[in-house]
C-alpha cells in the first residue's frame, strides 16, 4: 500500500504506511522475501522520498540518517566494481540515493556545509570503489583472470557497473555544483560541472547547467560556442559562423526541461546573430 501510494504521488498516505511498516519490522523481524520487500535500505529510500515530497525535512533527515548508521555507502560499495554481486551493488546505489536525498534536505534546512560534506562523502566512496576494485583486479594471478574470462566472457558486467557509478558521480557533481553556485562559489561550481559533463557527455541537463553558469559568469562567448557545439547536427561548408549555418538536434518531447533547452538554443543563437 505504501509503495502504491508513493507511485500515485499520494505522499502523505505513503508516509503513514511506510511509518507503520518500519515500526512493525522493528518490533518483529520477518522474512523480507516472503513479504516481497526488496530490502530495508529500499524501504528507507522510499519512505524518505515520501517525506521529502511532503516537505517534512526533519523527519526525512531522521529516516536517512537511521539507515546510513546501519549501512555505509563506502563499506557496501567496497570492491564491487569488478564484482558479480549485483545485490551488493544495488544496495550501494540505493544508499547513494539516500545520501543524495540527505544532502538536499540539509540544504533545505539551511545547513549547506553539512550538505556539501555529504556530497564529498559520496564522491569519496565512489572513487575509493574505483581504486579498491582496480587494485583487486590487478592483483589477480593469471590463471584466475583466464578463469574469469571463460566463465563470464568479456567484462560486460564490469562495464555496466562502471557506467552506473559514472552516472552517480555525474549526478552528485551536478547537485554539488548547484549548491556551491547558490553560495556564490561559482568558480568551484563550474569546475564540478565540467567534471560532471566529462562523466556523462551526452546529458542535456548537466550541459544546460554548465552553459547557464558560463552565461551567469559573463563568459558569453564560451557559453554560446559550447552549447551550439553540443546541440548542432552539422555545420555548412560556409566559413560564416551565422545562425543560418546551424542545424540543431531534436529534443526529446517528454523531457520536463525541454522548454529550458529551447530557451537556451534561442539565447545562444541570438548571441551568435548579435556577434555576427
Amino acid at each position: 500500500i505504501a509503495h502504491n501510494c508513493l507511485i500515485l504521488k499520494r505522499y502523505s498516505e505513503a508516509c503513514e504506511f511506510f511509518g507503520q511498516l518500519l515500526a512493525q519490522l522493528n518490533n518483529k523481524p520477518v522474512d523480507l522475501q516472503e513479504c516481497r520487500i526488496t530490502s530495508i535500505p529500499t524501504l528507507h529510500k522510499e519512505f524518505a522520498e515520501a517525506l521529502f515530497n511532503c516537505d517534512r525535512w526533519d523527519d526525512c533527515l531522521v529516516v536517512c540518517e537511521k539507515i546510513l548508521k546501519q549501512e555505509t555507502v563506502s563499506n557496501t560499495l567496497s570492491k564491487t566494481l569488478f564484482s558479480q554481486d549485483k545485490a551488493k551493488l544495488d544496495t550501494g546505489k540505493t544508499l547513494i540515493d539516500i545520501m543524495l536525498c540527505k544532502a538536499v534536505v540539509l540544504k533545505e534546512l539551511q545547513r549547506p556545509i553539512e550538505a556539501n560534506e555529504c556530497y564529498e562523502s559520496i564522491l569519496d566512496a565512489i572513487n575509493n570503489n574505483y581504486s579498491e576494485s582496480s587494485g583487486e583486479q590487478t592483483n589477480l594471478d593469471e590463471p584466475q583472470q583466464k578463469k574469469q574470462k571463460r566463465e563470464k566472457g568479456p567484462t560486460e558486467q564490469h562495464l555496466e557497473n562502471y557506467i552506473e557509478m559514472q552516472k552517480f558521480k555525474a549526478l552528485t557533481l551536478n547537485k554539488q555544483s548547484l549548491l556551491l553556485s547558490s553560495l556564490g562559489r561559482k568558480k568551484e561550481a563550474l569546475l564540478l560541472l565540467t567534471q560532471s559533463i566529462s562523466c556523462e557527455p551526452d546529458c542535456l541537463k548537466y550541459r544546460f547547467n554548465h552553459t547557464k553558469l558560463l552565461f551567469d559568469m559573463g563568459m558569453d562567448d564560451v557559453a554560446r560556442k559550447d552549447w551550439l557545439k553540443f546541440r548542432r547536427i552539422d555545420q555548412t561548408t560556409s566559413s560564416s559562423d551565422s545562425k543560418e549555418n546551424f542545424k540543431l538536434k531534436d529534443l526529446p518531447e517528454d523531457d520536463e526541461d525541454r522548454d529550458l533547452y529551447l530557451q537556451m538554443d534561442s539565447l545562444a543563437l541570438s548571441r551568435l546573430s548579435a556577434k555576427s
